[in-house]
């Protein structure tokens, strides 16, 4: 392979996302755009180490190319005819590129834009798909909202729920969740889409009790005819528990991964969680107060 082959298998890429670093225990701050943008750091075996630019890569356009770079060209789509380990593929977008494995990583054949105002042809590292779709996931976990409910009926006066009463809980959304990492021409997903809902009451007197829902349930209208899928009978008040209930509301979510640069990262199953508290009284007849 060329110079510029042998130097790039002695180099590595990091993905340096352009975003807020958020805690993967603090989801749902919908910091910034759910698409990002990643540089693919050059590192040369040279010695420049850290102080190599930083550079995004671009397919090849030999209409755009000057008489040295045209020159280039022509002795790398010789090598890319030739019986060697140089394959020619077509990208998602349609372009014709060339692709060759050296030393177990894979390289494309791209043109190169750095931020030291340089360009040229080069055998460029692919990015790495699992890399991208971590950093996908990274970013993923500040868009995935907590499941903050709400309940109905509720006393209009006191906003308690009552025993022996159906109580439907709901959520103000129910709708996948897509972030994507790009890196030049490179890019990884990550979506999560609700699965189901889960009440956790909170009435120490019927632990392990709760009610489960999905499918739409949680934001279905509310009819208070019928309670719906997403719907709790208390058995008891809150008054022999300190006048108030700790619910907690627990979502799963299915991540899945896509990139065009190759197979990413397996399904995942993520959970978000909100705790709250509630009170719930008996209902007594009119006039009654004890």
């Amino acid at each position: 392979m060329r110079r510029l082959l042998s130097v790039l298998a002695g180099a590595a890429a990091v993905l340096a996302a352009v975003a807020d670093p958020v805690s993967a225990a603090t989801p749902g701050q919908n910091r910034g755009s759910p698409s990002i943008e990643a540089a693919v750091w050059y590192h040369a075996a040279s010695g420049r180490g850290s102080g190599g630019p930083s550079c995004t890569y671009a397919t090849v356009d030999p209409s755009e190319f000057g008489a040295a770079d045209r020159v280039q060209y022509q002795a790398d789509k010789a090598v890319a005819t030739s019986p060697h380990d140089v394959q020619s593929e077509r990208l998602p977008d349609g372009t014709l590129s060339w692709s060759t494995t050296s030393g177990a990583m894979k390289y494309r054949y791209m043109w190169q834009h750095c931020d030291d105002g340089t360009g040229q042809l080069v055998w460029a590292l692919i990015a790495d798909p699992v890399n991208m779709a971590l950093g996908a996931y990274d970013h993923l976990l500040k868009f995935v909202p907590e499941p903050i409910g709400t309940f109905q009926p509720l006393d209009a006066a006191n906003g308690w729920a009552y025993v022996q009463v159906a109580t439907d809980f709901r959520l103000p959304a129910w709708d996948p969740v897509t972030v994507v990492v790009r890196a030049g021409p490179f890019w990884a997903s990550a979506t999560a889409t609700p699965r189901v809902l889960a009440f956790q009451p909170g009435d120490p007197a019927r632990p392990g009790d709760g009610a489960t829902c999905g499918a739409g349930g949680p934001v279905a209208v509310y009819s208070p005819v019928a309670p719906g899928d997403c719907s709790y009978t208390y058995l008891n008040s809150s008054a022999s528990a300190g006048g108030r209930f700790t619910y907690t509301f627990v979502l799963t979510w299915d991540v899945t991964f896509d990139s065009n640069v190759g197979a990413p990262l397996p399904p995942r199953v993520l959970q978000t969680d909100h705790t709250d508290t509630l009170a719930v009284a008996e209902a007594r007849p009119v006039g009654q107060s004890n």
